[in-house]
């Protein structure tokens, strides 16, 4: 196996990695040199493979069309095999140690919301409470990692979340916060509710049905049930309520 990279990682399982320079002062920092570049460095590795190449598997959604010409070019004779569902499915089952990032991962995540409890009152806007996220959660990486998720509050994050914009926090609103960075190229994903003020009973009576829920998935979820039978069981358990006011 060979890995073709920007930077040398400090760990990895390649056989070899070959590096390209995606920066230089006689480049434009452009996508088109980079796929230049690294193009490149894919033509000399393919240079090393001897003998005849019967099939050629790739994820196409997942490959530029520069890669793709370069490796269809040099083995023009090869049956190109559509590769996404294998990997799929090999993709489903993780290792120890990818359990062991994906759990940190959801630690870094509660130690942001942790925070986000703290400071969340009315008159706190929302870019506040992200910056707030953000360095607790860059903090227990222990380096600069991308925080991606949804940061709207009040009628905002009902209608479809979105960034955090320079709006002040109202009382009554409730803050959907829903946070899903990228540890080490695996991620966390966590959605959690704040009530700026003192919830209305409306509001707890909507907390209290979906802790239900949870607890119903927590009950349901087993090794051969299909993840379609425990949405469907948390769907019509929901659907008893009605929230209209």
């Amino acid at each position: 196996t060979v890995l073709i990279t920007d930077s040398t990682p400090s760990l990895c399982t390649a056989d070899e990695v070959l590096t390209y320079e995606s920066y230089s002062i006689d480049w434009p920092v452009s996508f088109a040199a980079v796929w230049a570049k690294s193009a490149a460095a894919l033509d000399n590795a393919l240079g090393t493979i001897s003998g005849p190449v019967v099939y050629l598997g790739i994820e196409r959604e997942r490959l530029n069309c520069v890669f793709f010409e370069l490796i269809t070019r040099r083995w023009q004779a090869a049956e190109i095999r559509e590769m996404t569902p294998v990997v799929c499915e090999l993709r489903r089952r993780k290792d120890a140690d990818e359990i062991r990032l994906i759990q940190t991962c959801v630690k870094v995540i509660e130690a942001g919301y942790a925070a986000a409890r703290k400071v969340i009152r009315p008159g706190i806007n929302e870019l506040e409470i992200f910056n707030e996220v953000h360095g607790e959660i860059v903090k227990g990486a222990g380096y600069q990692l991308k925080v991606s998720g949804d940061f709207a509050c009040g009628v905002r994050a009902i209608c479809g979340g979105g960034t955090p914009l320079d709006r002040k926090i109202e009382a009554g609103d409730l803050c959907i916060l829903d946070i899903y960075p990228s540890f080490h190229g695996y991620h966390g994903d966590l959605c959690r509710t704040f009530a700026a003020s003192e919830p209305t009973d409306l509001q707890l009576k909507a907390w209290e049905i979906a802790r239900d829920a949870l607890q119903l998935a927590e009950q349901a979820i087993r090794p051969g049930v299909h993840a379609s039978q425990v949405w469907k069981q948390i769907r019509d358990f929901i659907d008893e309520f009605d929230f209209v006011r």
